[in-house]
């Protein structure tokens, strides 16, 4: 029995000595991508595998570098006529105009609303705003409570 004198191995040990690597491979990509089919490359070739007898199916597979689970996933789409129908745009849908009438008219809504704001909130001279003297006043002249208060409340029991 032969022993083999191993020694530790330093480095990559399927690297050849004096080989400098200063440029990528050529062959490999960097990011490796999917690849995408057409509509009309999936129907050609579901055809073609369809047609074809038994021992060409797996040739077709091979010359096209496809696997069978692309011919299982491409058959229900094709059977439904999604791949014959026009294929959905990519990327963001656009926009609905709508969206820009209904922005412009709230906008519109809120500069309307903010001199009425500020006049309901007691910032405008002109019109005062109804607080304890004019529930007193109301207390006073029709003899019971306003909306909305009771004499059970704390203030109304100081009165």
């Amino acid at each position: 029995m032969a022993v083999l004198d191993r020694a530790p191995a330093t480095g990559d040990a399927g690297r050849v000595t004096g080989e400098q690597r200063d440029h990528p491979d050529p062959e490999v990509p960097e990011r490796a991508r999917r690849r995408t089919f057409t509509v009309q490359y999936k129907l050609d070739i579901l055809a073609a595998y369809d047609a074809a007898g038994p021992g060409e199916k797996g040739a077709i597979l091979r010359r096209e570098s496809l696997y069978s689970s692309h011919i299982v996933d491409w058959r229900p789409p094709r059977d439904t006529g999604a791949l014959a129908g026009r294929p959905v745009p990519r990327g963001r849908p656009a926009a609905d105009p709508r969206d820009a009438q209904i922005a412009r008219l709230r906008k519109e809504k809120a500069e309307l609303e903010q001199p009425l704001r500020r006049r309901l909130d007691g910032r405008h001279p002109r019109i005062r705003r109804p607080g304890r003297e004019a529930d007193r006043r109301d207390l006073r002249e029709t003899g019971h409570h306003p909306a909305g208060s009771s004499p059970s409340t704390p203030t109304a029991a100081r009165r």
